[in-house]
């Protein structure tokens, strides 16, 4: 069962009985991966914009 794709039926069935299936917690957890994602992509994204930029105008001042 993916949780990404399950009824919330079935998540709530399962959440009653207390059965822990090792991604039922992805629907609590999705929000912050998704903000960790794009806070740790900006910071990659504009270091290597950094990187692209002095390796290109580096060589031509040099």
């Amino acid at each position: 069962m993916n949780p990404a794709h399950a009824d919330p039926r079935v998540l709530r069935r399962y959440a009653r009985w207390g059965v822990g299936h090792p991604q039922m917690r992805f629907y609590r957890s999705a929000l912050g991966q998704r903000l960790f994602v794009r806070i740790w992509g900006g910071f990659v994204s504009v270091f290597g914009l950094l990187v692209l930029t002095v390796s290109t105008v580096f060589p031509v001042f040099d």
